[in-house]
């Protein structure tokens, strides 16, 4: 599915359950996460695909280096449209954590963390 660009991740989570459900004609459910850094102002959010696809891990680490704050939050929200048109359902679910430096000698993946099912 087309993903609208944007950094609030309920707005991209309906946006892309009234799709699914438009071109399924009929129920959708579809999920979308995002890592937001408390330094950064919640950024890099729902475009933390495209970091880390481009700075990996250890990247994604040296953003951070310069702050003293290395709190974050995971967010992941669940849309769920019963039939086209109508108004998703949303639910969401946050974790807090903290940035950790990368282990040495561990290999840095690429993964995408915006899931559609």
């Amino acid at each position: 599915l087309p993903e609208i660009q944007e950094v609030n991740t309920e707005a991209i989570a309906k946006e892309k359950a009234m799709l699914g459900a438009q071109l399924a004609n009929g129920p959708c459910v579809v999920e979308d996460t995002s890592l937001e850094f408390n330094a950064l102002g919640g950024m890099p959010g729902p475009y933390i695909k495209w970091f880390q696809n481009s700075l990996g891990s250890d990247g994604l680490y040296k953003i951070l280096h310069a702050f003293d704050d290395k709190s974050a939050q995971a967010v992941c929200t669940l849309a769920f449209c019963p039939y086209p048109h109508a108004d998703p359902v949303l639910f969401t679910g946050t974790i807090q954590g903290t940035i950790v430096e990368p282990c040495a000698g561990r290999v840095s993946t690429t993964t995408t963390t915006t899931t559609t099912t």
